[in-house]
């Protein structure tokens, strides 16, 4: 009966292995480029820093990368470029995490946000009981970001 017991183990987890090894081959990754314009004026932005990389599993997609940029001529919201569109489905953002220096935001320490069906996020910096306000084109900044979403 144990002999048995230890034959359906391991079973189980040749059926585990062989999902993760599909899963697994399913994923694929590179490099890009990432950037910032203004969304009112694209404008002409000097870049000290451009690196990016992104993996994708299926739908879902994360996306790691830094901007430094030392001049910036756009204006508006700043708008930062992500490797592909993310899904549009009505009502659903998404987000990550993010590193700024030299970058002002209005209240609370800006978050990302990534609106549907946009190939783009935004830094929106939020205030209590209030609609946060959208960090717009700087002159100079750094930011470090990493966010997930599907397309």
């Amino acid at each position: 009966m144990a002999e048995l017991d230890t034959q359906r183990q391991i079973a189980v987890l040749k059926d585990q292995l062989e999902r993760l090894r599909k899963a697994d081959a399913g994923a694929v990754s590179s490099t890009w480029t990432p950037t910032m314009v203004g969304n009112s004026t694209a404008g002409v932005t000097t870049y000290a820093l451009q690196q990016g990389a992104w993996v994708r599993v299926g739908s879902l997609v994360v996306v790691t990368g830094t901007v430094v940029w030392t001049a910036a001529t756009g204006t508006g919201n700043a708008n930062f470029g992500l490797p592909f569109t993310a899904a549009n489905t009505t009502n659903q953002f998404f987000s990550g995490g993010v590193r700024v220096e030299g970058v002002t935001f209005t209240n609370s320490a800006p978050q990302v946000v990534i609106s549907p069906n946009t190939a783009f996020f935004n830094l929106i910096s939020p205030i209590t009981n209030a609609v946060g306000a959208t960090v717009t084109v700087e002159a100079a900044g750094n930011v470090i970001f990493t966010v997930s979403y599907f397309i």
